[in-house]
């Protein structure tokens, strides 16, 4: 098995994200005010956010609001996420897309096949987020699962299982490629080069989250200054619009060098090359 050429995979994804960001901009408006949306009406506010995470007593009411709510804004924006990686991972691997079709808006089989991917790499996470909660066991929820509680074990949990994710997550180019996307032959794709993927797409969310939340910091930290605390409805439109946009544009540059990967692990024999100088104006 060819090693991945690692520096080449990030050249590409610099190429097209950061030196052509219209191409993944446009795919990024609609789920972007998609997004924004139910940002404003599902979560709720950072400051509420924070007195559940500061522990204390919690109103079983509220915890119960506050988890449906969760429940549900991660299924919608799964969705809509979905929409985007699929349409940018085909652009990256330059498979063409349905005609007439709006990343948001629409939904092809692609999209289905992409969100089937993103499920399994989802339960393999969930896998590890209940494996993680049995082995901390009933000490370390002494306090209940709040907010705070629940995203330090599932912090556990994605380092845990990021081996697993990483030899699985060629799944996504796959299903956006139109080739097939089984776990098995993702695996099978993928050895010789695990530590090397593990490596890669490991530092590259890591340097997204963080990127992501310091972008967020930044932000929360100029609005407390100038509009004080709780937030208003504008000031959280920005913050959210800030921390969406810095996550679309991370996610965009990871989601290109998985592309870059499967491309050099497919080889060119199944994939047409990628025409990194074209003009998107």
């Amino acid at each position: 098995m060819r090693p991945l050429n690692v520096p080449e995979i990030l050249r590409r994804a610099w190429r097209l994200t950061v030196q052509q960001p219209r191409r993944w901009f446009d795919m990024a408006v609609v789920p972007l005010i998609l997004l924004l949306a139910l940002d404003l009406l599902l979560l709720p506010d950072p400051t509420a956010l924070m007195t559940m995470s500061a522990g204390g007593p919690i109103d079983q009411g509220a915890a119960t609001a506050f988890l449906g709510s969760v429940i549900l804004y991660f299924l919608l924006s799964l969705i809509v996420w979905t929409m985007f990686a699929s349409a940018w991972l085909q652009a990256c691997l330059d498979v063409p897309a349905a005609p007439g079709a709006i990343p948001g808006l629409s939904w092809s089989r692609t999209d289905s096949r992409v969100l089937g991917g993103i499920i399994r790499l989802v339960l393999i996470l969930m896998a590890g987020f209940i494996l993680s909660v049995v082995v901390l066991g009933s000490g370390a929820l002494g306090g209940g699962m709040n907010p705070g509680t629940a995203m330090s074990i599932g912090v556990m949990a994605f380092f845990g299982m990021s081996p697993l994710l990483a030899r699985s997550s060629l799944i996504l180019p796959a299903a956006a490629a139109g080739q097939n996307a089984t776990l098995g032959e993702s695996w099978r794709r993928t050895q010789g080069n695990a530590v090397r993927l593990l490596l890669l797409l490991l530092g590259l969310v890591v340097g997204a989250y963080v990127a992501s939340f310091v972008v967020g910091g930044v932000v929360a930290a100029v609005l407390r200054g100038m509009f004080g605390t709780p937030f208003s409805v504008g000031p959280r439109l920005v913050l959210h619009l800030a921390i969406n946009l810095a996550s679309f544009a991370t996610g965009a540059f990871v989601l290109a060098a998985l592309a870059s990967c499967y491309r050099q692990i497919a080889s060119a024999t199944v994939l047409r090359p990628v025409d990194d100088t074209r003009n998107d104006a």
